[in-house]
């Protein structure tokens, strides 16, 4: 039979692995905005890959109506963020410039600022306070980022 864990410890390895978790979303959005650009899309495949996004999203969505409480909610987040990026990536596809690779990572950052948000709504009230922080935290480093990384053609 399983021993059960301090509390106290069980909500410090739980915030250890949601900063790894931060931090390893953050390398990942980093990693994929900097890998270099392909040919755009042409108008038809950008059209229906759109529609393809748009109606897997639609049934992730329908996913989530079964659950209940801040567990719908925190599913809810998630499929809007995710449907929010694939279709930022996909524009970008569409049209690889700067600008588009740099809403990417908006995108990204305040998709996961959505999730952090409605998970945060999960935790007990003395830690609200610290995992909205911790949220915001993670969600300006997200941004920092890519005003950080030099331009192309700059000496």
């Amino acid at each position: 039979m399983r021993k059960r864990t301090d509390p106290a410890a069980h909500s410090a390895d739980h915030r250890v692995m949601k900063t790894w978790a931060v931090v390893a979303t953050a390398a990942i959005g980093v990693a994929v905005c900097t890998t270099p650009r392909a040919q755009g899309l042409g108008k038809t495949e950008y059209l229906a890959a759109r529609k393809t996004i748009e109606s897997d999203f639609r049934n992730a969505r329908i996913g989530c109506e079964p659950m209940a409480g801040s567990v719908r909610d925190i599913c809810m987040a998630d499929v809007r963020g995710r449907e929010v990026v694939a279709l930022a990536e996909l524009r970008a596809a569409y049209d690889p410039t700067d600008e588009a690779l740099m809403e990417v990572r908006i995108v990204k950052a305040r998709a996961s600022l959505a999730v952090a948000r409605a998970r945060c709504e999960d935790v007990p009230v003395h830690r609200k306070s610290a995992c909205a922080s911790d949220a915001e935290r993670a969600h300006e480093a997200a941004l920092a980022s890519p005003k950080a990384l030099p331009k192309k053609g700059l000496p």
